[in-house]
């Protein structure tokens, strides 16, 4: 499976650069999570199917 971020579906450019953490988000994201909170981030990703 390729490394991914499971809230803005983005992947990176190149390398190994997936953390192994509970979700695996992009620097993008964890901003996102920080404005939107992290209950909405986890409403938006359930929302696109992926199991949490």
């Amino acid at each position: 499976m390729s490394a991914h971020c499971q809230l803005t579906g983005a992947q990176p450019g190149f390398g190994n650069n997936s953390r192994y953490v509970r979700l695996k988000l992009s620097a993008k994201a964890i901003k996102t999570v920080d404005t939107i909170g992290v209950e909405a981030a986890v409403a938006r990703i359930r929302a696109r199917g992926v199991k949490v």
